[in-house]
């Protein structure tokens, strides 16, 4: 079961790592934000946030904690972003739900 587990971990890791770069990809031709949000959010969420977080727990104490700490930056990077994404793509006039952001945010770190 645990070999499932991990194999389902690498395919999301290397898709996001696939979409994700196609997504830059395409801002760097387009420059519209979408693009760029949807592209931080899987890179930042999957290859540069999950993987790290698992390393981190098999490498010494001092190191382990920088690269967890890394990570879990990456990780808020990646819910800031996706949130920005689908207030700007499905409510695109709604000041209000761009300000929760910060709301969001902060409880996520405090959590």
């Amino acid at each position: 079961m645990q070999l499932l587990a991990w194999i389902g971990f690498g395919l999301f890791c290397l898709s996001s790592l696939v979409v994700g770069s196609k997504l830059l990809r395409l801002w760097w031709r387009t420059r519209e934000l979408p693009e760029l949000l949807g592209g931080v959010s899987l890179l930042s969420m999957g290859p540069l946030g999950f993987v790290p977080t698992m390393l981190s727990s098999h490498l010494g104490t001092a190191v382990g904690d920088v690269v967890w700490a890394c990570a879990f930056a990456s990780l808020n990077l990646g819910c800031v972003a996706i949130f920005i994404f689908t207030v700007r793509v499905f409510y695109p006039g709604n000041r209000a739900l761009l300000g929760m952001v910060g709301i969001g945010h902060s409880s996520c770190i405090l959590a």
